[in-house]
């Protein structure tokens, strides 16, 4: 589970990275990188159990889709990593649940931001609050 979790940090963040650091849109960045991982995942198919090749192509796109949000929206590379991991704990946990589900990817990514938005507010405030007393 543990590399399922890093996989969706890496789609996350590389992504992220990719498209506004690296100035390559988010569309290209989210292929680009997605391609790659597919690759690889196929290339090392005989050497990973086939959990990984299957779950690790499907978790890197859907977390490169919460990859795909706007710095304004998630200004942080420290949230979008907690983004990332929410994204991996609720398609790993609802996988059965949205099975033959079109657009479960991009359902899981929005409710990852959104949460990420919200958990990025509530520490705003926290901080504020702090800071005011």
């Amino acid at each position: 589970m543990v590399v399922l979790l890093i996989t969706g940090i890496f789609g996350a963040t590389g992504t992220y990275l990719l498209a506004h650091k690296g100035k390559q849109g988010v569309v290209r960045a989210s292929a680009l990188l997605s391609l790659v991982v597919a690759i690889l995942a196929h290339l090392f198919s005989n050497l990973l159990p086939l959990e990984y090749t299957t779950q690790i192509p499907v978790i890197f796109i859907g977390a490169s889709f919460v990859g795909m949000t706007s710095p304004k929206v998630i200004p942080s590379i420290g949230f979008m990593v907690v983004s990332g991991i929410l994204f991996s704990l609720l398609y790993l946990w609802t996988v059965t649940f949205f099975n033959g589900i079109g657009g479960a990817l991009g359902t899981a990514a929005c409710i990852s931001v959104i949460s990420t938005v919200t958990l990025q507010n509530i520490y705003t405030l926290i901080t504020h609050k702090k800071r005011d007393e």
